[in-house]
């Protein structure tokens, strides 16, 4: 005879009676959604002077499981910055704006 029972805190029975009672339990576990890590502080920008790139990452902290929500977003977010160590004038707005525009690109 085999026969299932399923407790209040989701715990599930279930019993094979052949003879002797035997019972098998396992933890029913709902879905569990992805969760992201909080987003690391920037990195220093990549080039000493003029405009270069900085970044920072997050990281998947709990992964999605049995039908849960999966990961939304990016892990790594890009940005534009000036290098500080020169003294030279900084670059025209354009070249700004053309780094920006491929910084978009690649998200």
């Amino acid at each position: 005879m085999l026969g299932e029972a399923v407790g209040f805190i989701g715990l599930k029975i279930t019993a094979n009676v052949i003879g002797e009672m035997y019972m098998y339990c396992t933890m029913y576990v709902g879905p569990v959604d992805c969760v992201l890590s909080a987003w690391s502080d920037w990195s220093n920008c990549n080039v000493r002077c003029g405009t270069g790139i900085k970044q920072r990452r997050r990281t998947v902290a709990v992964r999605p499981q049995n039908g849960g929500r999966p990961c939304r977003g990016p892990l790594v977010e890009k940005a534009v910055c000036e290098g500080t160590g020169c003294k030279q004038p900084r670059a025209p707005n354009g070249w700004q704006d053309a780094i920006k525009g491929i910084l978009s690109l690649s998200r």
